[in-house]
C-alpha cells in the first residue's frame, strides 16, 4: 500500500530506529553543535525507542533541543512516512565488514538521500550506498560530518539535492527478487551436495 511522505519546509534529517552501543550518534550531535549558522533551516526527527535518556541528555547538553526532536516509538507506517519525506535519512554503519543493517535496504526503498556514518573502512553499507549512488559515506568524524551536512543542505537550499542521487527504485531488492535469489541459493546448494548424499 503507498504511504505518503510526511514533509516539512526545513532541512529535515530523519532517523527511524534505534541506536546501539557500536552505532552511537554522539558525533553526529557534536557536529550538529557546529552548524548554528543553519540551525534556522534545520530539523532533526529521532524516531525509535530508546530505552534510557542518554543519547536525548547529550543532545540536549549540547544545546541542540531546539532542533533535534526524540519522538519515540512510531507506527511502522508512520515510520516509513518520514523517512519518505526526510530530505535526508542518518544512517550509523556497521564495523568490521560483517552486517549490513537492515535499515539501509528500508531507507533505498523511500527513495531519499542518505548520509552514512561509517564505523570503519570494512562497513558493508557504504559499498552498498555507493554502488546505487544513494548518499554520501563519511567517518565517523565530527568535522566530516558537519562538512558533508553544510555540503548536503546547500544542494538543497538550491533545490539541487535530489538531483545530486540516484533516487530510482532499486529491484534488486524487492521481495520478489530475493526470495527467487534465496531459490536459486538453495537449489544451488542442494545440486552441490547431492552425490555426496549419495556415497
Amino acid at each position: 500500500k503507498w504511504i505518503s511522505p510526511e514533509t516539512t519546509d526545513k532541512f529535515r534529517i530523519v532517523y527511524t530506529g534505534i541506536f546501539y552501543k557500536t552505532r552511537e550518534p554522539f558525533v553526529f550531535f557534536d557536529a550538529l553543535s557546529s552548524l548554528k549558522d543553519i540551525w534556522k533551516d534545520l530539523e532533526v526527527i529521532i524516531a525509535g525507542d530508546m530505552p534510557n535518556d542518554e543519547y536525548r541528555q547529550y543532545a540536549e547538553n549540547k544545546g541542540l533541543s531546539e532542533i533535534v526532536r526524540f519522538i519515540g516509538f512510531v507506527p511502522r507506517k508512520r515510520a516509513l512516512s518520514l523517512q519518505k519525506g526526510a530530505s535526508l535519512l542518518l544512517l550509523i554503519g556497521n564495523g568490521g565488514g560483517i552486517q549490513v543493517p537492515g535499515k539501509v535496504y528500508e531507507y533505498i526503498a523511500s527513495r531519499r538521500p542518505i548520509l552514512l556514518i561509517k564505523m570503519d573502512s570494512r562497513d558493508i553499507a557504504s559499498a552498498v550506498i555507493e554502488r546505487f549512488k544513494r548518499g554520501i559515506c563519511i567517518e565517523n568524524d565530527p568535522q566530516k560530518v558537519s562538512e558533508s551536512i553544510v555540503y548536503l543542505y546547500n544542494l538543497w537550499k538550491n533545490k539541487r539535492l535530489d538531483g545530486e542521487f540516484n533516487l530510482e527504485g532499486v529491484d534488486e531488492f524487492s521481495w520478489d527478487r530475493l526470495a527467487k535469489r534465496l531459490e536459486e541459493i538453495i537449489m544451488e546448494i542442494t545440486w552441490i551436495r547431492k552425490p555426496f548424499l549419495s556415497d
